[in-house]
C-alpha cells in the first residue's frame, strides 16, 4: 500500500446507503415501532403518523415524533425529518432529539440554526469534543458561503435521473453504470425501507440515450448496486443484499463476476465474506491489485474502510485502513482517481 496516497479533504456522508442495510418482509407488521425495528421505515412512517394523531400523551407524542424524524431520515427525506425532530423537542426537550435536530439543520445547510442547537447541547454536555467540533465545522461552513461566487460550482441534474434514488455512478467504456430503485428494477416486491422497488444496476450511454438494465444475469429481485470494474471491463464487483432464508435479515455481500465471449458469469460472493456482517461499495486501486470496501465489522457496528490484496484467484484476509482514514463515524463509498482515494464520512 506504499504507493497509495490517501487524499482526505472535506467529506460528506452519502445518505443513500440503502444497499448496506437489512430488512425483513415476512413478518406481519401492526405498529410503528415494529416496522421501525424491522427497518421498514416507509411502513413505519404511516403507522407513526396515525399514532401521533391518536395519542394524547405529550411524552408519547414526543417519542413518536422523534421516531418519525428518524424514519424520514432513513428514507432520505431531510426536510420532514427536521420538522419532526423539531416537534419532538417542542413537546419534550430530550437531548437525543435536540442532537438530531442540530444535525438536521446542519445537513440542510442552515448552519446558524445548527450552531444554536449544538450550543444548547454543549451546555448540557460540557467538554464533549464532538459537539465542539460540530460547532467549529458549522461556523467554518458559514464563512465558506460568504466567499466570492467564483468559488462555487454549478450542479445540474442529468437528464436520465428519475424521481427515485439514482446513485453510485461509474464509467465503463462509453457507458455510465449506476444504481437505481426506479420502477424498471427486477421483481415486483416493494422494499419496505424506502417504499420503492429493490435497487438494480442500470446503464446509459455517455452521449445520451435510454436507460437500460445493466445485465439480466446480474440483476435480481434483491438489492444490487454500487459497482466497480477492472481496467479492461472484464471483471465487475458489486453489492448484493439478499436473504439466506426468509426468516433472517438480508445482509450485504460483495459479489464478483467476469465477462467472456458468453457474457457475464453467475456472480459469487468474495472468499473473505462473513455472513454476519455487511460488505459493500467496492473500489479497485493499485492497478486492480487492491480492493477497498466498506463494512460494519467494527465492534460498535460503524462502517469503516478495509482493503484486501489480490492473491491470484483469491483475495487476502482484509485489513483495516489506518486511523487517518477511518474515524469515529461511518466511512463509505470509496472511489479513486489517480493515486488518490476519495470517500464519504459522517464524522
Amino acid at each position: 500500500m506504499s504507493k497509495l496516497f490517501f487524499k482526505i479533504g472535506w467529506t460528506f456522508l452519502i445518505v443513500l446507503v440503502l444497499l448496506f442495510q437489512a430488512c425483513s418482509f415476512t413478518k406481519k407488521v401492526d405498529s410503528g415501532i415494529m416496522a421501525y425495528d424491522l427497518k421498514q421505515y416507509a411502513v413505519a412512517i404511516d403507522f407513526f403518523q396515525e399514532e401521533f394523531q391518536s395519542t394524547k400523551s405529550s411524552e408519547q407524542k414526543a417519542e413518536t415524533a422523534f421516531l418519525l424524524g428518524k424514519s424520514y431520515q432513513y428514507v432520505n427525506d431531510d426536510k420532514n425529518a427536521l420538522i419532526w425532530f423539531k416537534k419532538s423537542v417542542e413537546l419534550k426537550d430530550q437531548t437525543k432529539a435536540l442532537r438530531e435536530l442540530a444535525f438536521a439543520y446542519k445537513k440542510l445547510e442552515n448552519y446558524q440554526q445548527a450552531v444554536a442547537q449544538f450550543e444548547k447541547l454543549q451546555s448540557r454536555l460540557p467538554g464533549n469534543q464532538q459537539i465542539s467540533r460540530e460547532i467549529g465545522i458549522c461556523r467554518q461552513a458559514e464563512l465558506l458561503f460568504e466567499l466570492d461566487p467564483k468559488y462555487y460550482y454549478d450542479i445540474e441534474r442529468l437528464g436520465f435521473n428519475s424521481e427515485y434514488g439514482d446513485y453510485a455512478p461509474v464509467i465503463l467504456s462509453n457507458e455510465l453504470v449506476f444504481t437505481s430503485d426506479r420502477n424498471a428494477s427486477e421483481g415486483d416486491e416493494v422494499y419496505n425501507w424506502t417504499g420503492h422497488r429493490f435497487s438494480d444496476l442500470f446503464k446509459v450511454r455517455l452521449n445520451g440515450g435510454d436507460v437500460m438494465p445493466f445485465d439480466e444475469s446480474l440483476n435480481t429481485e434483491f438489492n444490487e448496486g454500487a459497482a466497480c470494474f477492472n481496467k479492461d471491463g472484464t471483471e465487475i464487483y458489486f453489492t448484493r443484499c439478499y436473504f439466506e432464508n426468509e426468516e433472517d435479515d438480508a445482509n450485504c455481500k460483495i459479489m464478483y463476476s467476469y465477462k467472456d465471449e458468453y457474457g457475464w458469469s453467475d456472480p459469487e460472493p468474495l472468499n473473505f465474506i462473513l455472513d454476519e456482517y455487511n460488505y459493500g461499495h467496492p473500489c479497485l486501486i493499485e492497478n486492480d491489485e487492491v480492493l477497498v470496501f466498506a463494512s460494519d465489522r467494527s465492534e460498535n457496528g460503524d462502517y469503516n474502510l478495509y482493503y484486501t490484496e489480490r492473491l491470484k484467484r483469491r483475495w487476502a484476509k482484509p485489513s483495516l485502513l489506518p486511523a487517518q482514514i477511518n474515524s469515529q463515524g461511518n466511512e463509505k463509498f470509496p472511489t479513486s482517481k489517480g493515486d488518490s482515494l476519495f470517500f464519504s464520512s459522517d464524522y
